[in-house]
């Protein structure tokens, strides 16, 4: 059974005119199209029709819950991205924040845009991959999204060391530090049934073990201090042994 004719079955189940199931924000023609196979709705215009049909949204989806076709792209494409394979990562990551433009979700069209800057710097396109990072920020903060905004930090300390300032870089990477030090391990660590990506992953720290992954974020901020003028800083009781000296 097609889209459309689930939609039209759903429809006659309720006793809906084509003309009620439209109801303000869509036309009788709209629906008559999408019954006959003409036309097929955006994501968000089709959970407003599974409302007004009383009906879940994996009924129209062959069963597929909402979120699981972008968490499924977002994640090859981390994967691809991990594996060092940037190019390959554009694909399923541009599939993703589609998909997720279409939901209205502005925390998953951000997640999906982390990892996009992410892709941006590892392919030199330093300038769209701040611009990426920026728009992330907003929405991640206003949506109090802690663990994506340490890898947004992260990222976006990546970023600035690559264009060649390194004291915006020190700043990003001490910010990540210090909200990577608020988050409970789990966050951090990404355990199994975690349901969204962890910040982490979005910055290829997915496959390291947690202490591992702040080493790398501590090495990156000593890097940037260098290249400011500054001493590495260094918790209380570092040794020169620590650094390798």
């Amino acid at each position: 059974m097609t889209l459309g004719e689930k939609i039209r079955v759903a429809r006659l189940e309720q006793k809906l005119t084509q003309e009620q199931l439209a109801g303000t924000d869509l036309t009788k023609s709209y629906i008559s199209e999408i019954e006959r196979g003409h036309r097929s709705p955006r994501l968000i215009t089709l959970k407003a029709l599974a409302r007004r049909l009383n009906k879940p949204l994996s009924h129209f989806l062959d069963g597929v819950p909402e979120d699981r076709e972008v968490e499924a792209f977002l994640r090859l494409g981390l994967v691809r991205l991990r594996a060092g394979m940037a190019g390959s990562a554009c694909a399923p990551l541009e599939r993703a924040l589609e998909l997720a433009v279409q939901q209205g979700d502005e925390v998953l069209q951000a997640r999906v845009e982390l990892a996009l800057a992410a892709v941006d710097h590892e392919l030199g396109h330093i300038q769209r991959a701040q611009r990426r990072v920026d728009r992330c920020f907003r929405v991640l903060a206003r949506a109090g999204e802690t663990a994506s905004l340490v890898a947004a930090h992260s990222c976006l300390g990546r970023i600035k060391l690559a264009s060649g300032d390194p004291d915006s870089a020190l700043w990003a990477f001490q910010a990540a530090i210090q909200l990577a030090g608020q988050q409970p391990d789990h966050l951090v660590r990404g355990t199994e049934g975690e349901r969204r990506v962890p910040g982490d992953a979005l910055v290829q720290d997915i496959p390291r073990r947690e202490p591992e992954a702040r080493l790398e974020k501590t090495e990156d901020a000593d890097r940037a201090q260098k290249e400011a003028g500054h001493e590495p800083d260094r918790p209380r009781g570092w040794t020169a042994a620590q650094d390798g000296g």
